[in-house]
């Protein structure tokens, strides 16, 4: 073996003993955040009354939705009848009442999207000073979320959910 070679390979034989040191000393915990936001009291809470504003909404335009299907009724009935400047101001009639309806289920949409954001930030914000508190607790270097990463493996005994769900409730 040349002498360049040899160094090549002792550093390299050093880095990588290094590298296995550091990977001893290194604990890394699995969370689930859904299953918290899921799971958790306040999350609940929070799902229950947002499925309750979009029960309410929903409802609000399926009425809507079969006044304006029989207002379409009624006018294709009475159409033949009509003279064309009457049947171009009720078709005009119903295109506005139909876009009316259709941009008020988008602003809803909007306002329940919005509020679901309004209601998850301060759990999320509790669930990220609960996992640190944990990790600390616990020894954990590193606490990562089983959905948002490339987590293709982990043991169950890293996974932290339960007790910061736990703590959360």
């Amino acid at each position: 073996m040349n002498p360049i070679a040899t160094i090549v390979f002792i550093v390299s034989a050093l880095i990588f003993n290094a590298g296995v040191a550091k990977a001893d000393d290194l604990k890394v915990g699995i969370i689930d955040l859904q299953y918290l936001l899921e799971k958790s009291d306040a999350g609940k809470k929070a799902r229950a009354q947002l499925l309750e504003d979009f029960n309410k909404k929903n409802k609000e335009f399926q009425t809507e939705e079969l006044s304006i299907k029989k207002s379409q009724e009624e006018y294709m009935k009475k159409k033949p009848a009509l003279s064309e400047k009457a049947q171009k101001e009720q078709e005009t009639k119903l295109q506005e009442k139909y876009v009316k309806h259709m941009e008020s289920k988008q602003r809803a949409q909007e306002e329940l999207k919005k509020k679901e954001q309004d209601m998850v930030t301060p759990i999320m914000r509790k669930i990220r000073e609960k996992i640190p508190e944990l990790a600390k607790k616990k020894g954990y270097s590193l606490v990562i979320d089983k959905n948002e990463s490339l987590v293709f493996y982990f043991q169950e005994k890293d996974d932290l959910t339960e007790e910061v769900l736990k703590s959360l409730n």
